[in-house]
């Protein structure tokens, strides 16, 4: 099989034998893989040790036949993102983020513009920034690149527009937000702040400058996790499991 070289985040990774692990990684060209590393586990290997999740890469694998595991011959950590380990918010969030993309994207289904936002907010994490607006601007644009927003500017039933700044009610199997005239058809919906709405639908838009002007108070950064808990329950079928400690 042909050799592929791609940039790679390493996602997962899981014992397979005394020698050897599984890995997941996100790659900018190739999508999500699953991947053999023959030998990883042994004092001298081509990795340069024991593969670790949550490292920017260079990878060079070949892809599985039909859905099944690739194998990975090199992997060269370019950014081993040390600050994540260096305090438990960063951590957590990180864990977050790669737990999202595995569940929420396919196999070798390549999304080149989450990758360099996914690096990105795993550089800004491991240099201390605000792990919060961080994940909250990560998920918000994922789900836009993934044509997953919800809807948080007008009734997704009857279209009647928002105010700004006024609360709504969210409904996660609907779409997004439900006006209180159409809430009964809808099962009704979780009550969100007017701010947490707006903050939500700007930072999916938001450039680096603009989402770091971004101040909300503790009661406003809760709603807004708060939603978005509960919409990729939603979407995936299941709570994200790394989200509780965030």
């Amino acid at each position: 099989m042909a050799l592929v070289t791609d940039e790679a985040v390493t996602l997962a990774a899981s014992d397979y034998s005394e020698t050897s692990q599984i890995v997941s990684l996100m790659t900018l060209r190739n999508g999500k893989v699953r991947l053999i590393a023959k030998g990883s586990k042994r004092p001298k290997n081509p990795f340069g040790g024991r593969i670790d999740r949550l490292e920017v890469a260079q990878a060079v694998f070949t892809i599985g036949h039909r859905g099944g595991l690739g194998q990975l011959t090199e992997l060269s950590v370019t950014d081993p993102l040390p600050g994540l380990r260096q305090s438990l918010p960063p951590f957590y969030a990180a864990s977050c983020l790669a737990e999202l993309i595995l569940a929420a994207t396919l196999d070798l289904d390549p999304h080149p513009e989450l990758f360099k936002i996914a690096v990105h907010t795993l550089q800004r994490l491991s240099c201390g920034d605000d792990s919060a607006i961080l994940m909250y601007r990560f998920e918000a644009r994922m789900l836009r690149i993934l044509g997953l927003m919800p809807e948080v500017r007008t009734c997704v039933a009857c279209r009647r527009a928002r105010p700004q700044n006024r609360s709504g009610l969210f409904s996660a199997a609907s779409g997004g937000l439900v006006c209180r005239q159409c809430a009964g058809d809808h099962g009704g919906g979780i009550a969100v702040s007017g701010k947490a709405l707006d903050a939500l639908a700007f930072l999916a838009a938001a450039d680096d400058r603009q989402a770091d002007r971004v101040a909300m108070s503790p009661q406003t950064r809760g709603d807004v996790r708060r939603l978005l808990a509960e919409y990729w329950q939603h979407v995936l079928g299941r709570p994200v499991r790394a989200m509780r400690y965030l």
